[in-house]
């Protein structure tokens, strides 16, 4: 009778992994999108260091990049809301990554 049930199965399982291979490559892109979004932040931060920027040019910047890094965050938190433990999911009395950019802004 179980291989009746893997036969039967089996279709769904594949449906099953080519979903699971889809949210793993979008949680690996948004990903890659918050560590490319935090290293032009810590380029502008040395900008600024440098005196190569000004303040009212390192606002503007800064705004738009925390900005942005706010909603790669919430787009990964939307991925990985329903995503079983196994697959990355947080817990919800974890810290986000970047609430210590968001304090110190």
């Amino acid at each position: 009778m179980l291989i009746l049930d893997d036969l039967f199965l089996a279709p769904f399982k594949g449906i099953l992994w080519v979903f699971e291979k889809i949210h793993q490559a979008a949680k690996e892109e948004i990903e890659g999108r918050q560590q490319r979004l935090r290293s032009e932040l810590s380029e502008l931060y040395m900008e600024l260091d440098t005196g190569r920027i000004g303040e009212d040019e390192f606002e503007r910047r800064e705004k738009l990049l925390l900005d942005e890094l706010d909603r790669a965050e919430q787009d990964l938190h939307r991925a990985t809301e329903g995503a079983p433990e196994s697959e990355g999911g947080e817990g919800k009395d974890q810290p986000e990554p970047g609430d210590e950019a968001k304090k110190a802004a």
